[in-house]
């Protein structure tokens, strides 16, 4: 299957490529860095350019908002522009936080999935933090050799949304101050909110062999099922979903959730 996949990250503090990047998923170990610089007279871009055999590219740009308020404003923009549309859902609250699974993803959500030009577009904020991902088939290059069948479309949005919930976290872990040179089980931002490593925590209250998927973590808390979704601010204990007051982030490749809010659902 042969892609190109656009991926933009807006966020408040610009950490460098390499922490961005490294390990974010399996499905790009295909992908050559051709490229990876910064423009701090820019506000603080960073962009990176991945290359793939197939001629497949991959784009990674970051970049600095000053507020929420800015990133809410700037994706309506965006939005317009694009003529994007908010994800499925009945009312436009219910629309801006439905994911392309339907699980909860930041606070803002706009989708694009058009077969006609053989796109998905996925573009998610939170807090100042924004990512967009937009994955696009271009077939082996010759003229209409694009074959994209609807099957491929719910492979593609899971891949899409798995990406943007990684980098999501990632930033925003950044954002809170998280220092990724260290390996702490748990780190305190700058408003005194705790957030602890969920592999640590889960072990220390006996809970063993949690499933660590790339976005995901699962285990059974007392018979009952839970889910912690990486750039979430809710987990979800049985068929209900509990608020963190806070987003689920990720620090050298460990899930960090708020520790009140995960002591609070899991008493």
């Amino acid at each position: 299957m042969f892609t190109t996949l656009l991926l933009t990250a807006l966020v408040t503090l610009a950490p460098g490529p390499q922490n961005i990047l490294q390990g974010l998923a399996p499905e790009l170990d295909n992908y050559e860095l051709v490229y990876a610089s910064s423009d701090p007279n820019a506000a603080e871009v960073v962009n990176a350019l991945f290359r793939r055999s197939d001629k497949t590219t991959l784009a990674i740009t970051t970049g600095v908002f000053a507020s929420r308020k800015e990133r809410f404003h700037r994706l309506a923009h965006i939005e317009d522009m694009m003529q994007l549309r908010p994800a499925r859902g009945s009312s436009a609250d219910a629309a801006m936080r439905r994911s392309l699974s339907g699980n909860p993803l930041g606070d803002q959500i706009y989708t694009l999935i058009d077969p006609e030009s053989h796109t998905v577009q996925f573009t998610v904020g939170a807090e100042n933090v924004s990512t967009t991902v937009t994955l696009r088939y271009f077939g082996d290059g010759k003229p209409g050799a694009i074959n994209w069948h609807v099957g491929d479309i719910g492979e593609d949005q899971a891949l899409v949304e798995s990406l943007a919930r990684r980098v999501l976290a990632r930033m925003l872990a950044f954002q809170h101050g998280a220092n990724a040179a260290t390996n702490a089980k748990q780190y305190v931002d700058a408003d005194h909110n705790a957030f602890v490593a969920v592999d640590d925590w889960l072990y220390a209250k006996g809970i063993a062999n949690p499933s660590l998927g790339a976005s995901a973590v699962k285990f059974t808390y007392r018979g009952t099922p839970v889910v912690i979704l990486l750039g979430s601010d809710r987990i979800k204990l049985g068929n209900r979903w509990i608020e963190l007051g806070g987003y689920v982030q990720e620090l050298n490749g460990r899930p960090f959730a708020p520790l009140k809010g995960l002591t609070q659902a899991l008493r």
